[in-house]
């Protein structure tokens, strides 16, 4: 679909209009091709692997499950999608990029693909450590900007109780009548 302009424009563009893909723009496409690619493509699957009832659930889900973690926009360090499958958030987040559209299109599993067609992004380790320094460098600011208002809480609530603390319960304060 990324290829055949006509396709691309009519159906797959709606989903790529997601520059930051989030869990549930996973399932933000044209309804043809929704119904094209996860309704009857997974019912093709069922039927070709002859699957029961419980196996069409679980393929369900788990197919649901991956194609929402792969367009999260998180790289959770405990996510089992992101440690088994080389497929994950940041390896389709350059997909939705506008330097990466024409690469890394294996969804949901199969990055195979990618490699025997020569669509793997080239730039995927720089990308990543890019990445993983942007996150550090913003969660420093996070953290600095909460001691901040923690700190600030702090010395509100202080000159709260300083007001408060000249009540007539106190036995230094004598009334005055």
């Amino acid at each position: 679909m990324h290829i055949n302009k006509f396709l691309y424009k009519r159906f797959h563009s709606r989903h790529h209009r997601l520059y930051v893909p989030y869990a549930f723009g996973a399932l933000f496409n044209d309804p043809v091709e929704g119904f094209l690619l996860d309704t009857v493509g997974a019912g093709l699957a069922s039927l070709i692997g002859n699957l029961t009832p419980r196996e069409n659930m679980i393929l369900y889900c788990f197919s649901t499950m991956k194609t929402v973690d792969d367009h999260c926009g998180y790289s959770l360090p405990f996510d089992l999608f992101q440690i088994i499958f080389p497929n994950n958030s940041l390896y389709h987040d350059i997909h939705h990029q506008h330097f990466g559209i024409k690469s890394n299109f294996s969804q949901p599993f199969f990055t195979f693909w990618d490699n025997l067609f020569g669509t793997t992004y080239h730039g995927f380790d720089s990308y990543k450590e890019k990445q993983k320094q942007i996150t550090l460098v913003k969660y420093k600011q996070f953290l600095k900007e909460r001691k901040q208002i923690r700190v600030k809480s702090e010395i509100v609530n202080h000159e709260d109780i300083k007001e408060y603390s000249d009540s007539d319960d106190e036995p230094d304060n004598k009334k005055e009548n």
